[in-house]
């Protein structure tokens, strides 16, 4: 006969009534310092057991409902969080998008590695080394969260390529916030409205809300500090990536490059267009709300038009590519000079960098020996004291 470890049923209920007491108690600690131990958790990774030193880039959004890790535990896992910032290391951050982050490319070919392979040195004779903080999709609100968190990190020059897509304003384009941004803003909820405080941009959870960009949280939040499950998976997916890591991308298509595709008559964003109009709009804020970031670490800021496919051919009179207007774009190029001129934020245009022939599948994916071009350029800047501090 199975004996019970509890001698009456009331002993039972005493001690379960004491285990609940304690777990609401641990609740409502959690609650009132703000932790949430399923994010907490996903700073643990496997690395430094690995014999690794991180990971080169961040992790990018995978097929999961949410499947992301929090900002913390991104970083957590990067090489940037195990490498020191030596006495004679000139610490570089790169951010933008996919593109550089490197979609298609193995983590050798990014423009990242590309610069760093390149052993450059300032005038000083600081070494310069360069950390891939890209992450892919397009948005200057994330890429603000990002610095943010990456601050700590001691960096000395932070260069930010942009894009039409990443400053388009969510009052006049919902959609320019997809599943994946969302996500993001979700799972970093305590920095973003830190940010939109500090920075009096409330505007954004706002129009974020109102628009259906970020869902109301769920009445149980109230009451309950483990909150974000989800990303458990997500954590233990990633603990394996020191050990099964061997992402290898083989060399786009040329027949199937951007060089082949036709231009429509019309593109996604044309004159007349609401997404299209306003420049500067409400998220261009960001940049410099980015510039007193950087300032307030220690590190220069250095604006920079992200490069970009150009068509030819049929319809390249009037649209650039499948996505934008001659009009439209020119515009924006014009809008964003100006915007950093008169916020004196240092800016460089490179939009026309790469020839047409090396990009890929996006208007924004190049290949090794596109950015190859863009490493030259920013080194040769770097080394030689150019950049426009």
């Amino acid at each position: 006969m199975r004996i019970s470890p509890f001698p009456t049923a009331r002993a039972m209920l005493r001690v379960f009534a004491k285990a609940l007491i304690l777990l609401i108690a641990l609740d409502l600690v959690l609650l009132v310092t703000g932790v949430d131990p399923s994010l907490a958790i996903t700073r643990v990774n496997l690395w430094s057991i690995a014999g690794k030193a991180g990971i080169p880039r961040l992790i990018a959004p995978s097929v999961y409902v949410r499947g992301q890790l929090p900002l913390d535990g991104q970083l957590a896992a990067h090489t940037i969080a195990y490498m020191p910032k030596a006495a004679d290391e000139f610490r570089v951050i790169i951010l933008g998008d996919s593109a550089q982050w490197g979609y298609g490319l193995n983590p050798e070919d990014t423009l990242t590695e590309q610069l760093n392979a390149r052993g450059l040195h300032m005038n000083s004779g600081k070494r310069i080394v360069v950390f891939n903080l890209g992450l892919p999709n397009f948005s200057v609100v994330r890429d603000t969260v990002i610095l943010d968190g990456v601050t700590r990190y001691q960096p000395d020059l932070v260069l930010w390529f942009v894009t039409a897509a990443s400053l388009m304003d969510v009052h006049s384009d919902p959609n320019s916030v997809n599943s994946d941004l969302r996500t993001f803003f979700h799972l970093n909820a305590a920095r973003l409205d830190s940010l939109l405080t500090r920075f009096h941009q409330e505007w954004f959870a706002e129009a974020s809300r109102y628009y259906g960009v970020v869902q109301p949280l769920p009445f149980w939040y109230a009451v309950s500090a483990v909150r974000e499950q989800d990303a458990l998976p997500v954590w233990f997916d990633a603990l394996l990536l020191p050990f099964t890591d061997h992402t290898h991308y083989d060399p786009y298509p040329v027949a199937q490059r951007m060089v082949r595709k036709l231009i429509p008559a019309t593109a996604e964003l044309y004159d007349g267009a609401p997404d299209a109009n306003i420049l500067p709009n409400d998220s261009w804020a960001f940049l410099t709300i980015g510039q007193t970031l950087s300032e307030s670490a220690g590190a220069h800021l250095l604006l920079i038009n992200e490069p970009m496919f150009v068509g030819s051919g049929v319809h390249s009179d009037v649209n650039y590519t499948a996505s934008v207007a001659r009009t439209v774009y020119d515009r924006y190029r014009q809008a964003l000079a100006q915007f950093a001129q008169a916020h004196a934020i240092a800016y460089l245009d490179l939009w026309d960098a790469i020839p047409p022939d090396h990009f890929t599948d996006t208007a924004f994916h190049a290949d090794r020996e596109g950015w190859a071009l863009i490493a030259d350029r920013l080194g040769t800047l770097l080394e030689n004291g150019l950049v426009p501090f």
